[in-house]
């Protein structure tokens, strides 16, 4: 798993940073030892999101411990909407990223 935030969302930096203590606390493998900050094009994620290489999914190759993982944010109630995993063809193949986008605004 990759844990990645929104370049210069300080909000953002310190969630996913308890994101990552607690998956590593958990056993989960995290690339790179830390959470990435990441500069996105287009449309700025929002909330939480966990994605999934395009090109797996399209594959049928989604890994369980992705959709595990959605299910127990979604019962937890971190995310909204149940068995959602955004596709990405920038997601490297067989990894999970999780992204900690802005605030949603209530």
């Amino acid at each position: 798993m990759t844990v990645v935030s929104i370049i210069g969302d300080e909000d953002g930096q310190t969630y996913a940073g308890d994101f990552f203590k607690v998956l590593s606390a958990a056993g989960w493998d995290i690339e790179y030892g830390r959470p990435l900050q990441w500069s996105f094009s287009g449309k700025t994620p929002i909330g939480i999101g966990v994605w999934i290489n395009e090109a797996d999914a399209k594959a049928r190759r989604i890994l369980k411990s992705a959709d595990t993982f959605v299910t127990a944010l979604t019962t937890l109630k971190l995310i909204g909407v149940p068995n959602e995993i955004g596709l990405r063809a920038d997601v490297p193949s067989e990894r999970i990223w999780l992204v900690i986008g802005v605030k949603p605004r209530l």
